[in-house]
């Protein structure tokens, strides 16, 4: 594996991880998450086996530099940074795979993107990227987090919300979920690659979505998989349940591809 760095066309330093052969694959991590999510629960390994495995921190996040301005994280920066992350690992085309957030990512990527092979989203909806519920709810959390980092009152915060705030730039974070809200909604028929949408029963938010949407999902020939108690969280975090249905699909649509990496 190596770890590699750019800056983008905007000036924005973008950090991503890179490993295996074959048919690239890339790696989208939710929203208040790093590219370790993908290393923490075995993925970026276990896929380096048969693919050229991409996982960056979005602009923002992680290693990548942070970004103010609600500007800098308009819909077209991330669709531009996903062009930016496989132009300089030389890889002409590939399918893109997001957790939560980056399932978001992904779908819209898949909408919009000639390169993007075919795309996987777990824990995603359509229509908004992040309710307006969500998005409040959200927004309380960061100012909770944000008034126990400056009191040092963690009462009711868990050790590692803890740890994750100590190392979130606020303004950041308040940037990207106030530019997230306002992104275009999506339905199942702007999809314009093959696409699988996994879901848990459990994950209220976003299967509640995909459930209102099942006709025009199938309409628009979107694979759809609901998976028996998941949440949100297990729907990356059980590997075991989870990566057949992604290797069934990711084989189907790219082991017969010659990868330019």
């Amino acid at each position: 594996m190596s770890t590699e760095r750019f800056i983008t066309d905007d000036g924005v330093t973008v950090t991503y991880d890179i490993a295996g052969r074959g048919p690239a694959v890339l790696l989208l991590h939710g929203q208040s998450q790093y590219r370790d999510l993908w290393h923490r629960y075995g993925w970026f390994s276990s896929l380096a086996a048969d693919y050229t495995v991409i996982t960056p921190d979005f602009r923002g996040t992680g290693d990548s530099d942070v970004v103010h301005s609600v500007g800098g994280h308009a819909l077209e920066r991330y669709v531009s940074d996903i062009h930016e992350v496989l132009d300089h690992a030389s890889v002409k085309e590939a399918a893109v795979w997001g957790w939560s957030f980056g399932g978001g990512v992904a779908l819209r990527a898949a909408s919009q993107s000639s390169r993007i092979l075919a795309a996987v989203a777990s824990g995603a909806r359509f229509g908004a990227v992040v309710s307006p519920e969500l998005a409040r709810n959200r927004l309380e959390d960061l100012d909770r987090l944000e008034l126990a980092t400056i009191t040092g009152n963690w009462e009711g915060i868990s050790e590692s919300r803890r740890g994750h705030a100590l190392i979130t730039d606020f303004e950041g974070a308040r940037a990207r979920l106030l530019a997230t809200t306002n992104w275009p909604a999506l339905n199942p028929s702007d999809i314009k690659r093959p696409t699988l949408l996994i879901g848990g029963t459990e994950d209220k938010n976003s299967v509640s979505s995909l459930l209102a949407n099942q006709e025009a999902i199938a309409e628009a020939g979107i694979n759809l998989e609901i998976i028996e108690g998941l949440n949100h969280v297990q729907l990356v975090e059980y590997r075991d349940t989870v990566e057949p249905i992604v290797r069934q699909f990711l084989a189907q649509h790219l082991l017969t591809k010659i990868s330019s990496h």
